[in-house]
């Protein structure tokens, strides 16, 4: 037909072989088309007015035996019905109250096509695997309501848009939305497919309902997929590179998730969640929630990337955690589980929360933060970034903990591991606020089974506690408001550092008689110092207590305090130790008293032992050669095997009692503001002076003096 078919009411032609049309085939009625094969240009109508217009009523039915082509128009007021073994409505312009598409065994095309209905459009193609819906090349299909079951649907390019508001299901093997889009106001959308590509495509559910998309692959690169409830996919893996999701509730389940350079958002309170079996590479990447975020991973890439939850955050990863320059964050709690976190100038940030990290290995050159508390749990750190909390922060490293950079809390640091080695440009703080001041309190505690070493800053406001094997802050700045250094069976170092506190300084290492406190050029001031050591070698270094209460330093062999060292007290000084060597310009002195105890001798040569008050030596002997024991305003009581004065000054403003059970060489001096007594077991020998402005006594096995001896004699 090239001409007019009309009728008044109905038509309906039942043709053997070919209908072809490039005319008008209508009714105001309902026409009805049966024929072997169908190609029609032109119209076919029904419910048509003579002029052209739409009716009320009128129902369109073609049914081929082989194909139907109807690129023309298909109108019909009421239902268009259209079944063959394949139908072609290319370019067409198809129109009907409800419409009705079925292909027995072919594709349905509707390329470049639009077809629409305010009703039902229900399309089937799906009694063979490879049957198709193609809606390429700018295909329009628009509907209240779909129904489509088809075996595969190609989209690319099309556009398919249901404006009502019933369910919609979209069943299929593969579906193709390249370039095209899918835009569904229906309660809930759910697209199931063996494939899904929606490269550049857009995908979108205006429903307050759920968007739930199923596949064993998602293909979405540089496309979008928007929901305005729920949206939820569960896929073995998902592409999403350059890609936007938006939705109220977002919910991912797959094998793996490629991001790169995608977005994933949810805009809802509530909390969204990814799972995943394997990678998660959000390379540059966002993934973000205005609520909870819970990922579960077998490894995650997330370089230059963002995971961010508004409240919880919460990443559980069985393998490792790459967060290289990228961004790990929550507006409350984070908690992270890994084999291992690389967070190589990266941030990890529960920003007004507790921070957990539970990991095998963790690397760090960029920022770890808490704002409230800060907990750590791995088997080996490196850190040369920061791991700061705004409350209290516990590190715990069942091996080695390596820090080159911040370990810090405004709170309480507690630092546990099998050894930590702290480096010159480190700081281990607590009480430490974020912009460096410090707070009012926060203790810092660290503990290891091997050795410590600390060789930058160590800081505390409140108390430091630091207890391994053995301990090195040598070249350190170490300050806090009390101090104890604790070596169990090692040394304790702090050659070259300067350690202060205006409190105890409490330092301890002599469970075995080689343990020595290294302080050669160090510093250690402290307002009051206990010290109790196997050996103390204090050569050029600063032993220095502030405060007037007691100074106590113990030590159970040699106290080597040579070479210009300085041991001093503003209050009473107790010095016990198996020797001492003062020699060479050492210094030990007490503005109160001071009681000096020697197992064997004491080497003041070219050295000053001074008080104010009362000084008591005991000692195997003392050698004063050079030296100066001066007790300006007390008395000197000395019992010692021997002593020698050589060139020396022993003097006391109030008296001098002396008993030695050896012999007395003095070529010095020796002189008492009140009475001076020396019991010598030995000889007495005397080339100096011994005198005293009140009385001088002296007893001994024999004298022998070509110097001064004198009583009642001024200085």
């Amino acid at each position: 037909n090239t001409g007019l078919l009309y009728a008044g009411r109905d038509q309906q032609w039942t043709v053997g072989g070919a209908l072809t049309n490039s005319g008008s085939i209508a009714a105001l009625g309902n026409t009805t088309l049966q024929a072997n094969s169908i190609a029609s240009s032109g119209l076919l109508g029904a419910g048509l007015q003579a002029d052209g217009s739409l009716g009320t009523s009128g129902n369109l039915s073609l049914t081929a035996t082989q194909s139907i082509v109807a690129s023309g128009q298909n109108l019909a007021a009421g239902q268009a019905s259209l079944t063959g073994t394949s139908l072609d409505l290319s370019g067409s312009q198809t129109g009907a109250a409800n419409i009705a598409l079925t292909a027995r065994a072919g594709n349905i095309t509707t390329v470049g096509a639009v077809v629409s209905t305010p009703g039902l459009l229900s399309i089937t193609a799906n009694a063979g695997s490879a049957q198709a819906l193609v809606n390429t090349g700018k295909g329009q299909l628009s509907a209240g309501q779909l129904a489509l079951q088809v075996a595969n649907l190609d989209n690319s390019g099309g556009d398919i848009v249901q404006t009502g508001q019933g369910k919609t299901v979209i069943a299929t093997g593969l579906l193709n939305n390249t370039g095209g889009r899918i835009a569904v106001n229906s309660s809930d959308l759910s697209l199931e497919a063996a494939t899904l590509t929606n490269l550049n495509g857009r995908i979108e559910h205006a429903g307050n309902g759920v968007l739930a998309i199923t596949a064993n692959s998602l293909n979405g690169q540089g496309g979008k997929l928007i929901g305005n409830g729920a949206l939820r996919i569960d896929a073995g893996s998902i592409d999403h590179r350059d890609a936007t999701l938006v939705a109220q509730q977002v919910t991912l389940q797959a094998g793996s998730l490629d991001n790169r350079g995608g977005g994933i958002a949810q805009t809802g309170a509530g909390s969204m969640t990814l799972g995943l079996g394997q990678l998660l590479d959000n390379t540059g990447g966002r993934i973000e929630s205005n609520g909870d975020l819970a990922v579960t991973a077998g490894s995650v890439l997330n370089q230059q990337g963002l995971l961010s939850a508004v409240q919880q955050g919460a990443l559980t990863v069985t393998g490792k955690l790459d967060n290289t320059a990228g961004t790990l964050a929550a507006g409350q709690n984070l908690a992270v589980t890994a084999q291992q976190l690389d967070n190589l100038g990266g941030k990890v940030q529960a920003q007004n929360g507790n921070a957990t990290l539970q990991l095998q290995q963790l690397h760090n050159t960029g920022s770890v933060f808490a704002g409230g508390k800060l907990d750590t749990q791995a088997d080996m750190v490196r850190n040369s970034g920061s791991l700061y909390a705004a409350g209290e922060q516990r590190l715990q490293a069942s091996g080695l903990i390596t820090n080159t950079g911040v370990i810090a809390a405004q709170g309480d640091n507690h630092i546990t591991a099998e050894r930590i080695d702290s480096g010159a440009q480190s700081l281990l703080g607590a009480g430490i606020k974020a912009d460096g001041s410090l707070a009012q309190g926060g203790d810092l505690t660290l503990t290891a089974t091997q050795a410590i070493t600390a060789s930058g800053q160590t800081l505390a406001a409140g108390h430091a506690s630091l207890t391994g094997a053995s301990l090195d802050l040598g070249v350190s700045q170490t300050s806090a408001g009390s101090i104890d250094l604790t070596a169990s069976h090692g040394n304790i170092s702090t050659a070259g550092a300067v350690v202060s506190t205006p409190g105890l300084l409490s330092i301890t290492a002599n469970n075995q008689e080689q343990q020595t406190l290294q302080n050669a050029k160090g510093t250690l001031s402290a307002g009051q110092l206990a010290v109790q050591v196997g050996q103390l070698d204090n050569q050029g270094g600063k032993l220095l207590q502030t405060g007037t209460g007691t100074a106590q330093v113990t030590v159970g062999g040699q106290l080597d305090n040579s070479q210009a060292g300085e041991l001093a007290s503003n209050g009473q000084l107790l010095v016990q130790a198996g020797g001492i060597d003062n020699s060479g310009k050492g210094r030990i002195t007490s503005t109160a008293s001071l009681d000096l105890k020697s197992v064997n001798a004491v080497n003041n040569t070219d050295g000053v032992i001074a008080a104010t008050q009362d000084i008591l030596v005991k000692a195997g002997s003392v050698d004063n050669s050079g030296g100066t024991l001066q007790a300006s305003s007390g008395s000197i009581v000395l019992d010692a095997g021997s002593v020698r004065n050589a060139q020396g000054v022993l003097s006391a403003g109030k008296d001098v009692r002396a008993t030695l059970t050896g012999d007395l060489n003095n070529t010095g001096l020796l002189y008492a503001g009140r009475d001076q007594q020396w019991t010598v077991g030995g000889a007495l020998t005397n080339s100096g002076s011994i005198a005293a402005l009140g009385n001088t006594t002296l007893q001994a096995n024999s004298i022998a003096s070509s110097g001064l001896l004198g009583a009642g004699l001024q200085a």
